[in-house]
């Protein structure tokens, strides 16, 4: 290839002496060309390419554009406007290549093939060595069970809060799944603890119709379990040793106090709030991180009424829990009024009974 002039007579002579039969050849004779220079060409030539790609590739089969997918898709100069077509091919053979190995896809590609695919092109964009938040919040919420298996397998994918709730909501009945997003080493921890929140509604559902004796004792080895699980990531949480000490040093200066815990509250400091209400409530971390998890909030209720908190302060704690509507914070609201003092520190006293009880059952 001696210049620019040299490759537009190769393409133009390519094309122009082509019949309809020879498409296919032609096409894969120019793809050839490029992929053998690519690396010298400007950006005109580039473009040139893909005029006349673009001019063929509509006109050739299934099994020919699958070919020149394969080979343009670790190209790092490939026409783009060549790459979208084969990204937004219908047939997985073509699109395949292009939506798991080609980094010059961008993410509104991405999205535009998977909305206007099936469950297949989206399995593709699952195995991207990389992941924008954009696109996992995407896969999550219209990939089956086996494109997020995928999507929360790949180590190469970030998730935005909104995609951490989805991976944990799926997840409830699927234990492969939420063992997998487990083992993810970045998840923040309050979506681990709604893990095993959610993990152990299931299993309390899975036990109805067992003889009682036998349904209680699995109860609390549940619980028991989850404690175990909750002590875990907060000893591999090197945030959380920091968000400890931090509280742990102001209250030994007497410094927490309901003011300080909506404060962090507010600030989404997670880890600082669960210590902070430990502290005040003088109870337990595991019992809080579990109360801020309920899915019916009603324990989180029953802790800061009897702590003594104002609903400002409970109605900023919810909002730890990720997005709560008006209508369900109405009635939150309502629940905290109507509940008595007296009544939620009895409440607290049983709780108490029931977790020494829990512990010396599975001993």
């Amino acid at each position: 290839m001696n210049g620019p002039s040299d490759l537009i007579a190769t393409l133009e002579t390519l094309v122009a002496n082509s019949n309809i039969a020879r498409r296919a050849d032609v096409l894969c004779e120019v793809t050839d060309l490029f992929v053998a220079g690519s690396s010298f060409f400007s950006k005109d030539q580039v473009d040139f390419f893909e005029d006349v790609m673009g001019r063929i590739i509509g006109q050739v089969t299934v099994a020919a554009r699958s070919k020149i997918a394969a080979e343009l898709a670790g190209v790092a100069n490939a026409p783009t406007g060549v790459l979208r077509t084969l990204a937004l091919d219908e047939a997985i053979e073509v699109a395949g290549p292009m939506l798991e190995h080609s980094e010059r896809l961008d993410d509104n590609i991405l999205l535009e093939s998977g909305s206007a695919n099936g469950q297949q092109h989206l399995m593709a964009i699952s195995k991207r060595n990389t992941l924008s938040s954009k696109v996992t919040d995407f896969l999550v919420e219209r990939g089956n069970s086996e494109v997020v298996l995928s999507t929360a397998s790949n180590l190469g994918a970030e998730f935005s809060d909104v995609g951490y709730s989805a991976l944990v909501s799926r997840s409830q009945d699927n234990l492969e799944l939420a063992m997998r997003v487990w083992l993810r080493p970045e998840v923040p921890r309050r979506y681990l603890l709604q893990l095993l929140s959610e993990a152990s509604a299931a299993v309390s559902d899975s036990l109805e119709g067992l003889d009682r004796k036998r349904v209680k004792l699995l109860r609390n080895m549940t619980v028991r379990a989850a404690d175990l699980l909750q002590s875990e990531t907060r000893q591999r949480s090197e945030n959380f040793r920091i968000a400890s000490a931090r509280v742990e040093a102001l209250h030994a200066n007497g410094a927490v106090d309901e003011e300080v815990l909506a404060d962090f509250a507010r600030k989404d400091e997670f880890d600082e709030t669960i210590v902070a209400l430990s502290l005040l409530s003088r109870l337990p971390i595991g019992v809080i991180e579990r109360s801020l998890m309920d899915p019916l909030g009603q324990h989180l209720l029953i802790v800061c009424k009897a702590a003594g908190l104002k609903w400002e302060t409970t109605e900023s704690l919810f909002g730890l829990r990720g997005t709560i509507s008006a209508q369900q914070l109405q009635q939150m609201h309502c629940n905290f009024m109507k509940l008595q003092t007296k009544t939620a520190k009895m409440a607290i006293e049983f709780y108490r009974l029931r977790e020494n009880a829990a512990s010396v059952a599975v001993s």
